[in-house]
């Protein structure tokens, strides 16, 4: 997608990771919304791009509501929103002195993490939905969800008591970009700090982060991917595999773009040959569809699911 003359909104955006992103989309020439806490820092932030800062709470349906609005009023089409606001920090389950952990830092960390990246998601979706098209495709906007993995993996390790959850999340994050071995190398730092309570703990932490990635491989890329590049999840999921087998980390990360190219390739080129070899012309094709869905919608209900057996 061109970013140049487009609008986006980044949570979290007056530091670290937020504000690369928004130096990065200002460059792209994006017109940026910094939404954060951080009044003073996102301020000097949004006025050094060029941009705007909206004091927000990404927990706060409102807070959040008013931030996609002033995104909208930047006079260009808001086509990307970026979640990079997130916290935590160690607790344990029960303190050294017998208290337990305090339900309320857990529940903030619950609010900003979980909740408030699915409110910022389906807020700024909804306003990306009412654009007008980018492109020929009906492209209009991508939701980049940066702390999907980090967040699970600080929340999982903050409940098992491990020092520096944050770090560890980021860690876990970023490493992710990196096919096959990314995760294994992502989860090996608070895998190393379960060894220092003991070998069992050690073991409970790879097991919570193996559930992680087993999500995170078989659910969200092969869903994101479908709607991405259109690609089947099976067929990411065999792309993966195949590129991976044959090149290594290399394969794995060209395994989605040649998939979908040789994809592209086949619909608009080979099959559009055969069919002019075989004499068919795209408006029969259409009418031959046409007809077929016609028939089938015609048909009773157990014919069209073929549960009974035909009668003789």
């Amino acid at each position: 997608m061109n970013l140049n003359g487009t609008a986006a909104i980044v949570s979290g955006g007056a530091s670290g990771l937020g504000e690369a992103t928004v130096r990065d989309l200002s460059s792209a020439g994006c017109k940026v919304v910094v939404a954060d806490l951080n009044e003073q820092r996102g301020t000097e932030l949004a006025k050094e791009v060029g941009g705007e800062f909206v004091k927000t709470d990404v927990a706060d349906e409102q807070s959040v509501a008013a931030a996609v609005a002033t995104a909208e009023s930047l006079g260009a089409p808001l086509r990307v929103i970026v979640s990079c606001a997130g916290i935590g920090w160690a607790s344990r389950t029960v303190g050294r002195d017998g208290t337990p952990h305090d339900l309320g830092a857990f529940s903030k960390v619950i609010d900003v993490n979980l909740i408030g990246t699915f409110n910022l998601m389906r807020i700024g979706a909804a306003a990306v939905a009412k654009t007008e098209p980018a492109d020929a495709d009906g492209l209009r906007g991508v939701v980049i969800n940066m702390v999907v993995i980090g967040v699970m993996a600080g929340i999982a390790v903050t409940l098992l008591g491990l020092p520096s959850p944050v770090l560890l999340g980021i860690f876990a994050g970023i490493l992710e970009a990196i096919p096959i071995f990314g995760p294994f190398i992502g989860a090996a730092p608070a895998v190393l700090l379960g060894f220092t309570v003991g070998p069992l703990y050690a073991l409970l932490v790879a097991g919570v982060f193996l559930v992680i990635q087993q999500v995170e491989s078989n659910t969200l890329v092969p869903v994101v991917m479908n709607r991405v590049v259109a690609l089947p999840p099976l067929a990411v999921v065999l792309a993966l595999l195949v590129g991976g087998a044959l090149q290594g980390v290399a394969g794995a990360l060209l395994a989605v773009p040649v998939a979908a190219a040789l994809q592209v390739l086949i619909v608009r080129v080979v099959v559009p040959t055969i069919h002019r070899v075989q004499g068919r012309t795209e408006q029969a094709d259409r009418e031959m569809r046409v007809r077929e869905v016609a028939a089938r919608s015609s048909q009773p209900l157990w014919k069209r699911l073929r549960v009974l057996p035909r009668r003789r």
